[in-house]
């Protein structure tokens, strides 16, 4: 039987985000994330470093990693949005959002990211804009 924390914590990494990740305070993903390996289908091998961004649409990528390095630089938190490749090697939009753990002494000591599936309200949104140019 799980504590209501140990439920709302699973339900968080498995039942609404795609993925949870995090990095180190440079930047570089060092530490192995079983989501987005099972979600994208990336060994870790593939994924850590900066390998995690051919995962990412190729009209997405620069503009991905441009955010991101704006978020390191600037020590914010973040959230942003980019299509995602699943291991089935169909991109889906996800809603990204990653926070800095700090320290006591307020220095960064990793970033943690949540990727949550936004695909089916972007579908919709794009639907609607497309009816209305079409009006």
């Amino acid at each position: 039987m799980l504590s209501d924390g140990e439920a709302y914590e699973r339900l968080a990494a498995t039942g609404i985000a795609a993925t949870t990740w995090e990095s180190a305070p440079d930047d570089l993903i060092e530490t192995d994330s079983p989501s987005w390996r099972a979600y994208t289908g990336q060994s870790y091998d593939d994924w850590k470093g900066y390998g995690w961004l051919t995962a990412i649409h190729p009209d997405d990528r620069i503009a991905t990693m441009q955010k991101w390095r704006e978020t390191v630089h600037d020590r914010q938190a973040v959230d942003a949005e980019y299509r995602l490749r699943g291991k089935d090697g169909q991109y889906r939009w996800m809603s990204v959002h990653a926070v800095p753990l700090r320290a006591k002494d307020g220095q960064i000591v990793r970033w943690l990211g949540i990727n949550i599936d936004i695909d089916d309200r972007r579908q919709q949104e794009l639907l609607q804009h497309s009816t209305d140019l079409s009006v």
